[in-house]
């Protein structure tokens, strides 16, 4: 997963948003945070569940945001106000939350668990 994340970030080098689903514990936290080391970043990457948000440095800005906790829907309107600009690399764990205010995402990738390991589908 790091080897193909190190070799992805290039297409996010002029932002865009990553929306990533899957089962708890199938690893969304565990990719953004080989991305956001693959795109330049030292700061330590860990699941913004309780926080919603956290934000990264790094050859563009980068916003992780973690939606499992959100009340409504609505509630993404504020973060996107916020957060979801021009230029910014925005990655969004569990987007079937708010799924119809979420702008159009360049990659949905969805984690899934195999017999012998983890699985991921990119969709464009």
């Amino acid at each position: 997963m790091r080897a193909w994340a190190k070799a992805w970030a290039a297409s996010l080098h002029h932002g865009g948003v990553l929306c990533l689903s899957g089962p708890l514990g199938a690893g969304k936290t565990t990719l953004v945070s080989f991305l956001v080391e693959a795109l330049g970043s030292k700061d330590l990457v860990s699941s913004p569940t309780f926080a919603l948000v956290h934000e990264y440095s790094g050859m563009v800005p980068m916003v992780h945001m973690d939606l499992y906790r959100l009340g409504t829907a609505e509630e993404f309107l504020e973060l996107e106000e916020i957060y979801i600009k021009p230029g910014v690399v925005v990655f969004i764990e569990w987007p079937e939350k708010a799924a119809q205010y979420l702008p159009t995402p360049t990659f949905q990738l969805h984690l899934s668990f195999l017999s012998r390991g983890r699985r991921l589908e990119v969709r464009p």
